[in-house]
């Protein structure tokens, strides 16, 4: 037992001081390893969500980007309305416990319908939607590098806005929606005007969601493996084996496997409408 407990773990002389449970062989297996556990538990994509607290302060902090962006262009900065912001969380609610993702509920709803419900009447207003995003400035980012939602971000008849950021289950997953209201109130002889942030798709690199407590183990063990990979080609360029074929193809393959792990741990798939 002591011999073998060498061979895998301890550098000496007659494992060329590369243990046999960190060559790049073995770090192949664990990776695939955790990828299969990855996937199985379904971790990593789409659960993102945050706490009351800190959704509360995104709220503030998407209002005060989205005004920033407005001030660029020189229109005027939007006020916070609590019946805007009482129809967007309403709004979200209503995602999380009808389980869809989309501007109409699959009623038929629409969202204006819950800005009237809140009793704002309207002669303009609008909406945008995210899901899976963690903080303010992402969440903005990705509205603005989407011409629709940029256009109705910068939509100059809009006085009032409201933001909800709410995290619950979708789908059997925890994550969070995102839902900003525009309005301007009713004015005699305008006919109301909506505009909907039209359908897409994007995807946001979350390293943070590396740290969220689902991930820290796989977190911790592709830093383990990570550092076994750097130490076993260390010593594969001391030994001089690094040119060698057999040796670059079955590190190459390990690396890429170590790529594909990271990948799994730090992207999140996040539906911007």
């Amino acid at each position: 037992m002591k011999k073998i407990i060498r061979k895998l773990f301890i550098p000496h002389p007659n494992n060329l001081f590369r243990p046999h449970a960190m060559r790049h062989k073995a770090i192949s297996i664990y990776s695939i390893g955790l990828m299969l556990s990855h996937l199985a538990f379904g971790i990593g994509f789409d659960t993102v969500s945050v706490s009351a607290q800190v959704g509360e302060s995104m709220t503030h902090q998407i209002v005060s980007l989205t005004n920033s962006e407005r001030q660029k262009v020189n229109l005027p900065a939007l006020k916070e309305n609590s019946q805007l912001q009482g129809a967007a969380i309403a709004r979200a609610k209503d995602m999380f416990a009808k389980d869809y993702w989309d501007h109409f509920a699959p009623d038929g709803k629409e969202p204006w319908e819950a800005i009237k419900e809140a009793g704002y009447n309207y002669s303009y207003a609008g909406e945008n939607l995210a899901k899976g995003f963690s903080d303010a400035n992402s969440t903005v980012n990705a509205w603005m590098n989407s011409q629709t939602h940029k256009d109705n971000l910068l939509n100059s008849n809009y006085e009032d806005i409201g933001i909800a950021v709410v995290s619950d289950s979708f789908k059997g997953r925890n994550t969070t929606i995102i839902v900003q209201l525009f309005a301007a109130p009713f004015e005699r002889g305008v006919k109301p005007v909506t505009v909907l942030g039209a359908k897409s798709e994007t995807k946001q690199l979350n390293l943070a969601s590396m740290t969220s407590s689902q991930n820290i183990p796989y977190t911790a063990a592709w830093a383990m493996i990570a550092l076994m990979l750097l130490a076993d080609g260390w010593m594969l360029y001391k030994q001089g084996h690094h040119k060698d074929k057999h040796h670059r193809f079955h590190f190459g393959l390990a690396s890429i496997l170590m790529a594909a792990l990271f990948s799994l741990l730090t992207v999140q798939v996040s539906n911007i409408l």
